[in-house]
């Protein structure tokens, strides 16, 4: 089910047809051999969020054998002391409830990975997870994952909101985390974020190749379009006969007040 908020949004804008049609398009994608990463960039306030809400809620509608969809937040965790390891977490609690052994699986994964991490912290954290014996190489853990994700025969759908809330090491964290994880088959991550800001935030690690970098990351970018001043207008218009004072909307008109010079995004149409 569509949250209010979101189904709000997107039928200010009209962009439910849009955003059904574009996890769609996801859904055919061909993961057999590994990850789909796709982001889903506008400025804020644009309706990126509303726009995956209405993307994930068709993918659920889909029989169940054949999705399993997951929603996560880092900027929810930015107090967490590891990212990464809050986001398999995530990931492995989603899928127990189809196969626990898999679910298990990617928790030693994760703890092989953060073992091999340069920063000392995340070294720590990774000394502090359980530890077994006989403990496989990340290859073949990587090459037994896969497997087990491919017998699950559904695909998983993993949605990554306010990416554009994190600042410049939380971000090449959660790059990183999508970067290790995008070989597996079987997965579509979406990540919803503002281009421009997440890329002067990681000007200042990769410099001019940061465009280059982000791009080795999401294979495609869906670029929402721009707001104009007549959907905006649109907008209030409806905002204000659905509040019951349709009569005042001649008088603003009259009035010849710039619309989008007050109310510049549909997030400012529906707080006023």
């Amino acid at each position: 089910m569509i949250p209010r908020r979101a189904t709000k949004s997107i039928n200010l804008l009209g962009r439910r047809g849009e955003a059904e049609s574009l996890a769609e398009k996801i859904f055919e994608t061909d993961t057999s051999k590994g990850a789909f990463t796709l982001g889903l960039t506008a400025p804020w306030g644009a309706g990126k969020t509303s726009f995956m809400l209405v993307m994930r809620a068709y993918l659920t509608k889909k029989p169940s054998q054949e999705v399993i969809v997951m929603s996560f937040n880092p900027w929810m965790y930015r107090k967490a002391p590891n990212l990464t390891q809050v986001f398999f977490e995530e990931l492995s609690r989603t899928l127990a409830a189809y196969n626990s052994d898999l679910a298990s699986a990617f928790v030693r994964y994760v703890r092989s990975l953060l073992a091999q991490e340069s920063n000392a912290w995340l070294q720590l954290a990774a000394r502090l997870l359980p530890q077994e014996s006989n403990e496989k190489s990340i290859t073949e853990q990587y090459e037994s994952l896969s497997q087990e994700i491919c017998r699950l025969g559904r695909k998983i759908f993993i949605f990554i909101d306010d990416v554009d809330r994190l600042e410049r090491e939380e971000l090449v964290e959660l790059f990183a985390l999508v970067r290790n994880s995008s070989s597996f088959p079987c997965m579509s991550y979406i990540l919803a974020y503002d281009k421009e800001y997440v890329a002067s935030q990681l000007k200042g690690c990769f410099d001019q190749h940061t465009h280059r970098y982000m791009e080795k990351i999401l294979q495609e970018e869906y670029a929402l379009a721009q707001i104009t001043p007549e959907q905006l207008e649109q907008a209030l218009n409806r905002e204000i006969k659905r509040i019951g004072y349709g009569d005042l909307w001649m008088t603003l008109k009259d009035s010849r007040i710039q619309f989008s010079l007050h109310l510049p995004t549909i997030r400012a149409v529906k707080r006023i």
